[in-house]
């Protein structure tokens, strides 16, 4: 049994815990003490341990002589006595009430409610374990963002399963009241007490409620509260209730102290959008115009109070054709604004900035400056660079806005915001920021990015010759990754970041960062296969070095421009940016770069004249020689031995390709020893030995999609697959393989490529 914990009955239960340990401290035998009282108050000792401990409520008269035998006073007698006659009181009128009505306040329920099928389910299955009798209340709270339809979900399973409670329903929306005690004057009415039997004091008002509560079988659904210190009085006595709970904020409270299940609300899916979306403005007019209606569900992002607002936009003007309500929220500096309602509850902004207000400095200041953002989800030290602050004291602002669903964690340290959210963050930033403000916080921001992608790229390539990466804002957080492993999942996880970083670097010409961004994704962009996306980065990093005018950056981006040109067969390409970039290298003895560029011609050589691509070849391992790093040299001696193979010399190409393979496994350069591994497999089919061409690819693809590297696996998986479609006793697990390469070839937007191997799979020539 769960003991008052407010009303006469909790006072008189401190009376009594008052009086007795006095008596304890007078006493010299403590152990006859209990025995002593029940003996002058004339009742049992099994009695009053129930009177003590509150598992009774005893008579005015019982209270009186009890508090006499603990020696109280005769004031002290006579509070125990009222204080009994109220609990007393308190109970007849709560049977009584019981017995008068069942109150229905639910509002109704939203017109064109879509979707939501695992949320109601779920809302469904707390309510039937509270109807199954058990003698506990059972709660759930659903929270999500501002907008998301936590009200609108709850007001429609309420509508849906109302006759799952018999003693009816408690409804309030607690941004219509003005105080707590407001609702429970309301409850209380509701439930058939006489304005004149409300009790003036709030304990006195929570213990009638409870009282009258109590055994029966209510839903008591509460919107929008903001804290636990509101929820406590208006929950329910013990009984088969089911209380549902809305609210931004996460009530840590509620769910830890009341085992409250946690329910939290999502967006719509776009499937779920469509659907909403024709239902407010029509299916008629949403399939004629099925485009804008696709423009105005992307704007919305899923989120049902913005779809509402734009479907009355369009039913307010039913001659606009949608492209017009389109162009009007594309063309607004802030579509957040432009999603008005009359309503203030039902007005986007007025609901956004309520809650902005609501924050303190801190807060506000965090979720203002992650306006300046990219939009897409930042881990803790991006966010702590936007505000310069170290990461721990960034968390703190973080978890206020994270708790009132201004801002989501999707999993600890990373944090992102609804579009519409980012927006209305970014015209906060840009109303209360200053201008120089804005561009040092977005500064920072690129800086962390640029200086966590070149420490990626030193664990992904440490053989590259290195660039000088400088920071010039303080207070940027870059944190060193443990693998090489751990550094490409970055890069993984953080792929549109780096893209847009990129792009404000562009438009604020921050010219060193453009480039050397572009030096700092060039391996992962390979490994990737990111092909359309790698050439891009590199005509973006090649512009920004020759606005900047130093031939050093200019040299090196075309470098590896014309690298990423050789290797998609782009030959007239790529000798324009190698050939002046080779020039720059001889000019400055810069040995190390002008070995990589005659590497890069031997690329661009290929299968246009093996002469000059065996040229280049012996002179960049020439040059490798002369830097004396011996993983270049294993690469140096693997592409003469290539060289040698295109030129149909399969014994000398082996021998170069074997004493690079060596190489790479003596300094356990997996990369290396991958791509060795397919050049061996190469040598090994011209030479037609395709067996051991088999085995070496096999074990070069295997190496491939351990780290990673799906450009180079899908390369290999369609060698490998023409190698064993020449075995006619594995034709068709060569047949698999090209089927293989050719998925990865489209995924990585590899045209060519997979047209070939689509080719090769319908009996045509794949080489």
């Amino acid at each position: 049994m769960v003991l008052d914990t407010v009303g006469p009955h909790a006072d008189l239960l401190a009376l009594f815990a008052m009086l007795l340990n006095r008596t304890f401290e007078a006493s010299t035998k403590p152990k006859t003490v209990r025995r002593e009282i029940a003996k002058r108050a004339g009742i049992g000792p099994s009695h009053l341990s129930e009177l003590l401990n509150g598992r009774k409520k005893p008579p005015p008269d019982t209270a009186r002589r009890l508090v006499t035998a603990m020696s109280g006073s005769k004031a002290e007698a006579q509070k125990a006595f009222e204080l009994a006659e109220d609990i007393v009181t308190s109970a007849e009128n709560a049977r009584r009430i019981r017995r008068t009505r069942a109150p229905h306040l639910l509002k109704p329920s939203p017109d064109g409610f879509v979707g939501r099928l695992p949320d109601l389910t779920e809302l469904s299955r707390a309510a039937d374990v509270a109807g199954r009798g058990q003698p506990r209340r059972t709660a759930t709270l659903i929270t999500g963002q501002p907008g998301v339809g936590k009200t609108w979900l709850l007001r429609h399973w309420a509508r849906l399963r109302a006759a799952k409670w018999p003693d009816g329903c408690l409804h309030a929306d607690l941004r219509e009241f003005a105080s707590v005690g407001a609702v429970l004057h309301g409850f209380l009415s509701a439930l058939g007490v006489p304005a004149r039997s409300i009790p003036e004091a709030m304990s006195a008002q929570v213990a009638l409620y409870q009282e009258i509560t109590t055994g029966r079988r209510l839903l008591v659904a509460l919107d929008n509260v903001t804290a636990d210190d509101d929820l406590e009085p208006l929950l329910p006595g013990e009984g088969p209730h089911t209380v549902v709970v809305t609210s931004r904020d996460r009530l840590y409270d509620l769910v830890s102290m009341h085992d409250a299940a946690v329910l939290h609300l999502d967006v719509l899916t776009e499937a779920e959008s469509r659907t909403l979306l024709a239902a407010r403005i029509g299916r008629v007019r949403t399939a004629a115009e099925r485009e804008p209606a696709e423009d105005l569900i992307r704007i919305c992002a899923g989120l049902p109070l913005a779809l509402s607002l734009v479907g009355a936009q369009a039913r307010m003007h039913p001659t606009w054709p949608l492209t017009q309500i389109v162009d009007l929220y594309r063309s607004s500096a802030s579509p957040v604004r432009a999603m008005t309602s009359r309503n203030a509850d039902l007005n986007l902004m007025a609901v956004l900035t309520s809650g902005y207000l609501g924050f303190g400095p801190q807060a506000r200041f965090a979720f203002r400056m992650l306006g300046l953002g990219n939009g897409v989800e930042l881990d803790l030290d991006a966010v702590a660079s936007l505000l310069a602050l170290p990461p721990e004291s960034a968390r703190g602002p973080l978890t206020v806005l994270s708790d009132a669903s201004f801002l989501e964690e999707p999993e600890r340290g990373r944090y992102r915001m609804h579009d519409l959210m980012w927006s209305f963050a970014a015209e906060r930033a840009a109303e209360e920021v200053a201008d120089d403000e804005r561009t040092a916080a977005r500064r920072r921001l690129a800086e962390h990015f640029l200086g966590m992608a070149f420490q990626g790229d030193r664990l992904l390539s440490p053989q590259r010759p290195p660039i000088t990466v400088a920071r010039t804002e303080a207070d940027v957080a870059i944190q060193p990754f443990a693998t090489a492993d751990a550094a490409l999942d970055w890069f993984e996880i953080n792929d549109a970041n780096l893209v847009v970083t990129q792009r404000t670097a562009v438009k604020h010409q921050w010219r060193t960062i453009t480039w050397q961004l572009a030096w700092s994704l060039d391996n992962y962009q390979y490994r990737r296969g990111l092909i359309a996306r790698h050439d891009e980065t590199w005509q973006r990093g090649l512009t920004a070095a020759e606005e900047d005018g130093a031939p050093g950056p200019i040299a090196l981006a075309r470098l590896c421009l014309g690298n990423i040109r050789a290797r998609q067969g782009r030959h007239r390409e790529a000798l324009e940016l190698l050939e002046p970039a080779i020039r720059h290298f001889e000019q400055t003895s810069d040995t190390a770069n002008l070995a990589q560029t005659h590497r890069a011609l031997h690329f661009a050589w290929d299968d246009v004249d093996t002469e000059r691509q065996l040229d280049h070849a012996e002179r960049a391992l020439a040059l490798f020689l002369e830097v004396g790093q011996q993983s270049w040299i294993a690469i140096g001696l693997n592409a003469v031995g290539e060289a040698h193979a295109d030129g149909g010399h399969y014994d000398l190409a082996r021998t170069f390709c074997e004493q690079a393979l060596a190489l790479h496994r003596q300094l356990g350069n997996r990369s290396g020893e991958a791509a060795t591994l397919d050049s061996l497999g190469i040598v090994a089919e011209g030479a037609g030995r395709l067996d051991e061409a088999a085995e070496d690819l096999v074990a070069a693809a295997e190496i491939y999609r351990e780290l990673k590297n799906v450009s180079s696996e899908a390369n290999t998986l369609a060698r490998l697959g023409r190698v064993l479609v020449a075995m006619p006793s594995r034709e068709d697990e060569g047949r698999g393989r090209l089927r293989q390469a050719h998925e990865m070839y489209v995924e990585q937007g590899r045209a060519a490529e997979a047209e070939r191997v689509r080719q090769g799979l319908d009996g045509s020539s794949i080489r």
